[in-house]
């Protein structure tokens, strides 16, 4: 499942998606929040978010033989505090989940197209960023 949304989600909610099958023996989950700010507004291309978004969904199921895998991003105006992302796995063993979740959240990071506006400013994505993109090269 993959989901571009302005209203907030429920983390437990979204993880009980990835339950449920007898050969899942590890689901990984990561929320993120929005970091101390004044203002922060995120912009999306609809469609082609989310169709990036699906395509590494895809990617990471066959990468990592997970079972599952959950990705949700908030658009619009958020405030401190307020949840942004939350990327959720299941696969049979812990290394492969870990992995298939650190893979999805970098590329979330740099490669989806999502637009960050904070404070006035646009960001862009940081070296950090890019060096995570190229480490699953």
């Amino acid at each position: 499942m993959v989901k571009v949304q302005r209203d907030p989600f429920d983390p437990g909610a979204l993880q009980q998606a990835l339950t449920g099958n007898e050969a899942v023996g590890a689901v990984v989950t990561f929320t993120g929040y929005v970091r101390q700010t004044d203002t922060l507004e995120l912009e999306h291309y609809p469609g082609m978010t989310e169709a990036v978004m699906d395509d590494l969904r895809s990617q990471a199921i066959t990468r990592f033989s997970l079972h599952g895998a959950v990705l949700v991003h908030r658009v619009g105006p958020l405030q401190t505090n307020d949840p942004i992302v939350w990327v959720g796995v299941s696969a049979p063993h812990r290394v492969d989940a870990f992995q298939g979740a650190m893979f999805l959240m970098d590329h979330l990071k740099s490669s989806v197209p999502l637009w960050k506006k904070e404070q006035g400013q646009w960001l862009r994505p940081s070296e950090h960023d890019k060096s995570s993109i190229e480490a699953w090269s």
